[in-house]
């Protein structure tokens, strides 16, 4: 029932006439309900001193930090901001970057080089899956964990 509802909430978001600054809370929120249908005890946004994070949740012994993104397709200096936030909180943690309308094409390409790796990069689809019946957030995560 719960998952029928955030479905609802996602497809009434994803309606041109939206407002975009509204559309990007709700959307925060979507990803906190979800987030919390599946039991991962999620946070959320909060402010600190210089930094915005759209919230953050534990799984299987990780913290997760999460920005969220309804805008142009995100680019390569806008996950290195949020890679610079991910690499100042504990060892241990990784951020989650959902953009609904994608990335550059440079951002996949760049992230693998370089640098550790500690942001995974979810897109609208990722999003349609883990809302499906068929399917979860956490499926999603430990797909994108494998690859």
């Amino acid at each position: 029932m719960k998952k029928t509802l955030l479905r609802r909430t996602f497809n009434r978001l994803k309606q041109p006439l939206v407002n975009p600054q509204r559309r990007g809370y709700e959307f925060e929120k979507l990803i906190f309900d979800l987030l919390d249908s599946e039991e991962l005890s999620p946070s959320a946004s909060y402010r600190t001193q210089g930094e915005q994070i759209d919230g953050f949740f534990e799984f299987e012994n990780r913290f997760y930090l999460l920005e969220a993104k309804w805008t142009e397709p995100v680019s390569v200096s806008e996950v290195y901001i949020f890679r610079a936030k991910v690499e100042g909180k504990l060892s241990n943690t990784l951020g989650i970057f959902i953009s609904m309308l994608d990335y550059t094409a440079d951002v996949p390409t760049v992230l693998r080089y370089g640098k550790e790796i500690n942001v995974i990069l979810f897109n609208g689809k990722d999003i349609e899956l883990a809302l499906s019946d068929d399917c979860s957030f956490r499926m999603v995560l430990k797909s994108k964990l494998r690859r």
